[in-house]
């Protein structure tokens, strides 16, 4: 699995490789996002990436509702 650190979806290169990917906040890694990026693993197969694409803020801040502290800062998410 490929790790990027993006800040814009615009800056994920266009190519032809296929990718699943799990999409999520991640904001502490437990069993059911384990779960999650290992079913995105799983479907891969040979001639696709699995990739995650993570968020550096809950939705709930994106959207301007609220600002939470966050359990897991975006630097930590890379190195799970």
């Amino acid at each position: 699995m490929e790790i990027f650190n993006i800040s814009d979806i615009s800056e994920i290169k266009k190519d032809n490789t296929k990718r699943v990917a799990a999409l999520g906040f991640f904001d502490g890694i437990h069993n059911a996002h384990q779960k999650i990026i290992g079913d995105a693993v799983s479907v891969a197969t040979e001639g696709v990436k699995s990739i995650v694409i993570t968020l550096d803020k809950s939705p709930k801040e994106y959207f301007g509702k609220t600002s939470e502290e966050l359990l897991t800062p975006i630097n930590k998410k890379m190195n799970y």
